[in-house]
């Protein structure tokens, strides 16, 4: 999968957005299906991933245009999962060195009991998607997010 390192002088786009939190134990590809199924929607795998700089960090994103003049909506994944085992140096305890240490990342830090997020530009759109993400029983819960509550909005930025 292509990954693409944007930064803010690539971008010149509307940065007031609305975020759909979701909260579910479902993989990003599973969701996708799910709301796909409940709401009008195509989501597909985008041609990018969101790649943070100096980092190996790598979170999915799926896109949809609905219409022509609107812009599309995204689905991301908010963490980002590692798995490493401890060095060498400590081999001499094996139940050690086979234990491997998870480290979870995540894209927005401040909302770090979501999972994946609906980006859209438009309140009226966010409201739906919210409305249709209650329809699913696999997600425990989700709410809506204005740009303007986000700390570091520039990290999803997309296009």
């Amino acid at each position: 999968m292509k990954k693409n390192k944007l930064s803010l002088a690539d971008l010149s786009i509307n940065k007031d957005f609305w975020l759909v939190g979701i909260q579910s134990s479902l993989e990003v590809f599973e969701l996708v299906f799910k709301i796909n199924q409940k709401s009008n929607s195509s989501f597909e795998r985008a041609k990018f991933d969101l790649q943070q700089h100096d980092s190996n960090e790598s979170y999915l994103v799926y896109k949809w245009k609905s219409e022509e003049n609107e812009p599309p909506c995204y689905i991301f994944s908010n963490s980002y999962t590692t798995k490493s085992y401890p060095s060498e140096l400590i081999q001499y305890n094996a139940l050690i060195s086979s234990t491997p240490i998870i480290n979870t990342l995540y894209l927005l830090p401040q909302f770090n009991m979501v999972d994946f997020f609906v980006r859209v530009e438009s309140k009226r759109l966010a409201k739906s998607f919210k409305l249709k993400m209650e329809t699913i029983d696999d997600i425990l819960m989700s709410f809506l997010v204005h740009s303007n509550y986000v700390k570091d909005s520039c990290r999803i930025l997309f296009e």
